[in-house]
């Protein structure tokens, strides 16, 4: 098994922030750095060992791009993924997965930000501020 196939396998089974960490380590130079950096304690990520430590030594060096290019070549499958959830019959999963895609592609709403006002003649107008500008 290569190294980009044993790391597609032991990525979905770390948690959202045992993820976050191994990130982190692409900014940081000690494991206590990257905990800390997303608010983590460092007595926990060392505590973790195992699945994470093989995924931080099969990324190696060349932490960020590896994983870039690893979540890269996965990216069209996840968001076929999303988008197949918009035709399940769960409605609740349904708007799960619209709001989730609607946030990535438009980005999410700011805090107090009015997204649409009313006019005097009832129409709605929806200002968009593309978060990629």
């Amino acid at each position: 098994m290569s190294d980009q196939e044993r790391f597609l396998q032991l990525w979905p089974k770390l948690t959202h922030n045992q993820r976050r960490f191994v990130m982190a380590l692409a900014d940081h130079p000690t494991k206590k750095a990257a905990a800390e950096s997303v608010g983590l304690s460092p007595f926990t990520v060392y505590a973790w060992g195992g699945e994470v430590d093989e995924v931080i030594e099969l990324l190696g060096g060349d932490l960020m791009s590896g994983a870039v290019d690893t979540l890269r070549s996965v990216a069209k499958k996840a968001a076929v993924v999303k988008a197949e959830a918009l035709d399940l019959s769960d409605n609740r999963l349904k708007q799960q997965a619209a709001t989730e895609i609607l946030d990535r592609v438009l980005g999410k709403p700011r805090a107090g930000a009015r997204d649409a006002e009313a006019e005097e003649d009832n129409e709605i107008i929806i200002r968009y501020e593309s978060p990629y500008e």
